[in-house]
Parts: structure tokens; C-alpha cells; sequence
């Protein structure tokens, strides 16, 4: 039997940011440390209750300490084609599947042109550099 899905939506965190820095480390072993010590011995209820109150404790204190990743937009990607990012993520939260599918598709079309007038403007730079250096 698969697991249900939750509506309950998780960021991955920032874990780059915690491996680069060890102040945020010891921030965050600091942190959990206290919230354990404050929590003392977990109630003798069942063993996925307790399970479920460790998971929650540490994910609330990786957003709070660490937080969540946050994506990077690429430098050559143009306004209209980070909208559709936009509505293909409201079109997925919404579960709808054919405008998310369309989306797509109009998606991989703008993107490979994005890419391919940034990457043309880039040698068009390097030829003219080139061209005033000789």
C-alpha cells in the first residue's frame, strides 16, 4: 500500500549553508541541544508518537535555524519564460495535470531560445573583444 500524500508542503533546507559555516553549526547543535533538554523524557506513549514529536521538533528548528533553500534564477532566463515557472507550479499546487503538461511544453520551447540568445550574446562579446584587441 502506498503512503497517502500530505497537503502539507516541505522545502528542502539549506543545507549548503550549514556545511560552509561552522558558526551556524554550532548555532543549530546548540539549538537542538536546548530543545531536547527542555523536553526531558518523551511520554511512554506509542513508539510512532514519539517518533512523530522528534521529527516535528527537529523540522521546526531547521526552518527557524537553518531554513529553506531558496532557488537561484539563472541569469539568462527572461521574464516571460520565469512566468511560466510561475503558473506551471500554480498549475501543479492546483493538480491540474493537462495546463501543468502544456505549460511545460511551451516552457522547454522559451527556455532552449533563452539559452540560446544569452549563450549567442556571450560569443557575439568574446568575437568583438577579439576583433578591438587585435
Amino acid at each position: 500500500m502506498k503512503p497517502k500524500k500530505t497537503d502539507e508542503v516541505r522545502h528542502p533546507y539549506d543545507v549548503d549553508q550549514l556545511n560552509n559555516s561552522l558558526e551556524l553549526q554550532q548555532h543549530y547543535t546548540v539549538t537542538v541541544q536546548n530543545k531536547f533538554d527542555a523536553l526531558g523524557s518523551l511520554p511512554d506513549d506509542h513508539i510512532t508518537t514519539q517518533c512523530e514529536s522528534l521529527c516535528t521538533v527537529i523540522r521546526e528548528l531547521a526552518d527557524e535555524v537553518i531554513g529553506s533553500w531558496k532557488n537561484i534564477r539563472q541569469p539568462w532566463l527572461s521574464d516571460d519564460t520565469y512566468n511560466i515557472i510561475q503558473l506551471k507550479a500554480a498549475a501543479k499546487c492546483q493538480q491540474n495535470n493537462d495546463e501543468r503538461c502544456r505549460l511545460h511544453g511551451v516552457f522547454k520551447a522559451r527556455i532552449k531560445a533563452d539559452r540560446n540568445n544569452y549563450l549567442s550574446c556571450i560569443a557575439d562579446e568574446v568575437e568583438e573583444d577579439l576583433r578591438h584587441k587585435k
